[in-house]
């Protein structure tokens, strides 16, 4: 019999089929197109995927809002009067106020309910690399873990969870302020990719410029191949597409290529990075060594 229940964000972008599989807890997150805000669910009940990336190729511009205090608050007691401790596992606090709002959210509750127990752990991790620790996790859970025995696994390899991704397009990234719009100019005219990953802060870092998108994805294999080394052959390894099917197809096979034995599965980027970054995005996530930036 379980004694808490484990919570994320839709902003791991895990499946419904994958949180229902894991008996996870997902609070969702919302983004706004125009005057009309949308949740970001897992089951995209209110906008497909498909139809928010091409909303973005018709030029809208979306933004997304935090999670505020009194939804984690209403979140996290449904549990709370069940009996239930708590675990959540919130998207990265070095790219949205969300997670602050729940430590906030999780003190408030403690008032309330001083015998259960409350945590709160910022993954440092977003999109499917924030989907991947919290699967890892809640194989800990369902194998019945004490919560910080979970809570101290996550904090120990977060900055473990590796993720490198590439964008076609550099205006949305322009726009979100992570790349000048000098760079923005010359790499559309001279067809450069920048090469991101998630620091150990959980924050975007632009970390190379490549000619080319297979250029590009050859550096994402490239940078994976270092900072797998020693890592198990057959581990689970998510390959990500925003709205570029055959392009991640393709990084898949890449990827397939140098680590046959990996078991790859192929998401989709949601709406709430997909934002930031616009169709085109291709990436790549898996534990490996500790993250060097």
């Amino acid at each position: 019999m379980k004694t808490y229940q484990l919570i994320t964000d839709s902003t791991s972008d895990l499946t419904q089929a994958q949180l229902d599989a894991a008996e996870l807890a997902c609070i969702n997150f919302e983004y706004v197109i125009g005057d009309q805000t949308y949740e970001n669910d897992p089951l995209y009940t209110q906008l497909s995927n498909k139809a928010f990336y091409d909303e973005i190729r018709q030029g809208a511009l979306p933004t997304t809002n935090q999670i505020n205090l009194h939804r984690y608050q209403e979140f996290f007691e449904q549990y709370l009067r069940e009996g239930l401790d708590v675990l959540y596992l919130g998207f990265s606090g070095g790219l949205s106020g969300s997670f602050n709002n729940s430590v906030m959210a999780a003190e408030e509750l403690r008032h309330k309910y001083p015998e259960r127990k409350i945590l709160c752990v910022d993954t440092v991790c977003a999109a499917a690399g924030q989907g991947l620790l919290v699967l890892l996790a809640a194989k800990k859970w369902q194998a019945g873990e004490p919560i910080e025995a979970v809570r101290d696994w996550v904090e120990q390899k977060k900055t473990c969870l590796n993720e490198l991704f590439t964008v076609n397009d550099l205006n949305h990234l322009k726009r979100g302020g992570r790349i000048s719009p000098a760079l923005a100019f010359a790499g559309s005219m001279l067809n450069i990719k920048p090469c991101l990953l998630i620091d150990r802060t959980g924050h975007l870092e632009n970390v190379a410029k490549i000619r080319g998108r297979k250029k590009a994805m050859e550096w994402i294999v490239e940078q994976m191949q270092a900072q797998c080394d020693g890592a198990p052959e057959d581990q689970l390894v998510f390959v990500v597409h925003a709205d570029c099917p055959e392009d991640g197809q393709t990084l898949l096979q890449m990827i397939q290529q140098v680590y046959p034995k990996l078991e790859l599965h192929l998401m989709d980027l949601g709406p709430v990075i997909g934002a930031h970054t616009g169709p085109g995005l291709v990436a790549v996530t898996f534990l490996g060594k500790e993250r060097t930036q």
